[in-house]
């Protein structure tokens, strides 16, 4: 096991778990902890192989972690949180945890995506004291030298999620209620999908880059057609006093897997019928979620295990 160490935690300080991420083999699970660290698990052997940890200066907040599409890299986002006045994109190698770039950005930098071909990464920008953002912006990186190839204005309205078509032809961002579906061939916005009345919080795209799935504030979820921006169906949340926080369309095609504090909900995909609720035991609750290669699981917030979703039959 490798470690890089340039910052400690408070030795009174609990440290939890905060996010966890899969390769795309599905051979590493990478999660990040509240101490600034990220560890990367090799999940056939079950072995420990990386702990990484990030120098910390100021009030930062790590906010994302990607594996790249060869499951070689470790893309990790970080910004400060009282002022979203710098930024920085950590790019380690895995296993052994070199640092292969650090990209410094004068903004809070939030989501990352890779591009599935690995060539290109993401990430969207917020820039400006809490409360008062002074501009939203989508960065775009060429992976080869780590030159910036595109600086997008977005509309002020939210910081952005984001998400790369599996045929790497487009690429989803949220803005608000709204979603922008930019061409990455021309990087002009392909289509608009209006319907969400307030902050949309998690997209998803199927497995043929053909529709994309939404989850909202407005407690709806929505399945998109991504060429006309028609949506085409839309289920209502029927657990009450809670948001819908994560959603993904299942590795098989067939499922829309939506995650609350207290619930998981599936759908199937192609009939609209709900097919199973389910609600944790309070005090626990789903810090987050992330899909292997063929499965889909969750963070919970107390124990921080890691539990497999169970779908159901065909």
């Amino acid at each position: 096991m490798s470690t890089q160490s340039v910052a400690q935690a408070q030795e009174t300080e609990t440290i939890h778990k905060r996010k966890i991420e899969f390769s795309a083999d599905g051979h590493f699970v990478a999660t990040s902890f509240s101490d600034f660290s990220v560890q990367v698990q090799n999940r056939d052997t079950q072995q420990l192989v990386l702990t990484y940890l990030i120098p910390v200066d100021g009030w930062l907040e790590l906010n994302d972690i990607q594996f790249s599409p060869d499951g070689e890299k470790l893309a990790i986002s970080f910004g400060e949180a009282t002022a979203g006045s710098e930024g920085k994109i950590f790019i380690i190698s895995i296993p052994d945890g070199t640092l292969l770039s650090k990209i410094s950005i004068n903004s809070y930098a939030g989501s990352l995506a890779w591009q599935p071909d690995g060539l290109q990464l993401a990430v969207t920008t917020a820039k400006g004291m809490a409360g008062s953002i002074e501009s939203f912006k989508l960065l775009v990186w060429n992976t080869e030298d780590w030159s910036l190839i595109q600086e997008i204005e977005l509309p002020n309205r939210s910081l952005s999620h984001l998400s790369w078509s599996p045929d790497g032809q487009t690429l989803a961002v949220t803005n608000g209620d709204e979603i922008q579906l930019f061409a990455t061939s021309t990087w002009q916005v392909a289509q608009t999908l209006l319907g969400h009345s307030e902050y949309i919080r998690s997209i998803d795209w199927n497995n043929e880059s053909t529709q994309v799935v939404t989850t909202s504030s407005d407690q709806s979820i929505r399945i998109w057609d991504a060429a006309s921006g028609r949506a085409e169906m839309v289920f209502t949340r029927e657990v009450d006093a809670e948001f819908t926080n994560l959603v993904f369309w299942s590795k098989n095609g067939q499922d829309i897997i939506a995650f609350g504090e207290y619930s998981i909900e599936i759908w199937n995909a192609l009939t609209g019928e709900k097919e199973l609720t389910t609600t944790l035991t309070q005090p626990e609750w789903i810090k987050d979620a992330a899909q292997s290669p063929d499965k889909t699981y969750y963070l919970e917030g107390v124990s921080e295990n890691i539990v497999e979703v169970i779908l159901p039959s065909p």
